[in-house]
């Protein structure tokens, strides 16, 4: 079972985590990365934990690449 994994999805999922880390409603061993890769893990069944935690931590850089644009 080889999906595509949707990038755009698992920017928003980053992007809402970090809002709720910066609340403070993540527990303290959580960070938006660890819950991207938990994502990944949950709805890419396919995907090893290395695999998701590289594509988590690519994600986590997009999101500083897209938090660097100036609107």
């Amino acid at each position: 079972m080889n999906q595509k994994i949707n990038i755009k999805k698992c920017i928003n999922h980053y992007i809402n985590m970090r809002r709720v880390f910066e609340a403070g409603g993540l527990r303290k061993e959580l960070n938006p990365e660890i819950c991207v890769s938990m994502f990944i893990l949950h709805y890419y069944e396919d995907i090893t934990p290395l695999e998701a935690s590289i594509m988590a931590n690519d994600i986590k850089n997009i999101v500083i690449e897209i938090d660097s644009i100036p609107f």
